[in-house]
């Protein structure tokens, strides 16, 4: 089920790993260009209103630094990351309602919490492998982009431990949401089931059926 999950979801990983490695790596290239110009950015900012400002996240960011750069930019990164890791983390199992496959997953001798807790775990791996990757990308990038700006790499990495713990959470509220539509499907299968059955059993035990019968 674990290595299925991986299997399954392998194309849509590639995709947005390779989509957010990209735009983060090209956005931190633009840096030696604004630390140039770091002096203009910084009065730019000093007479634009606080709350666009404050809205922005740069109140007291200096453009020259690399490491500040990266934290403005980041969140952007960090948005559409967690929209994949949403978008993952519901599709774990309304794709299995979606194609009509959760009955015969159900039927396998397999426990329900196998199920879940499988899935689960194949949605970790990939936010653990794409956080992974953009750490790598973006710790190059900044090494090969920096000039003579220096950097804590303590904050960097807490930097993009903060990104995971977003992605983790957007995903489990996906992967939550995901439960909860489904257990709903099953249960109106079920009341459905119930139905067609005491139909059946009404329509077995009128009087003209049972004349029928005898």
């Amino acid at each position: 089920m674990f290595y299925r999950e991986l299997a399954r979801n392998r194309k849509q990983f590639l995709i947005w790993t390779v989509i957010l490695t990209l735009s983060s790596v090209l956005m931190l290239a633009m840096f030696p260009s604004i630390a140039e110009q770091a002096d203009k950015y910084t009065e730019l900012l000093k007479n634009s209103p606080k709350a666009m400002i404050s809205g922005l996240g740069a109140g007291n960011m200096d453009f020259a630094k690399v490491l500040d750069f990266f934290a403005y930019i980041i969140p952007y990164i960090i948005l559409f990351a967690a929209i994949y890791a949403m978008l993952l983390g519901a599709g774990m199992l309304s794709t299995e309602e979606d194609e009509q496959t959760i009955d015969f997953l159900l039927a396998k001798p397999v426990t329900r919490s196998g199920i879940v807790t499988a899935k689960y775990a194949a949605a970790l791996v990939y936010l653990l492998l794409l956080n992974v990757v953009l750490t790598l990308a973006n710790y190059i990038a900044i090494e090969a982009f920096k000039g003579k700006s220096t950097y804590s790499l303590k904050a960097f990495l807490m930097i993009a431990l903060g990104a995971f713990l977003v992605q983790w959470t957007f995903a489990s509220i996906g992967f939550f949401l995901s439960v909860f539509v489904v257990r709903c499907e099953l249960l109106s299968i079920e009341m459905e089931s119930f139905k067609i059955l005491g139909d059946k059993s009404e329509d077995i035990s009128s009087p003209s059926n049972l004349y029928i019968l005898g």
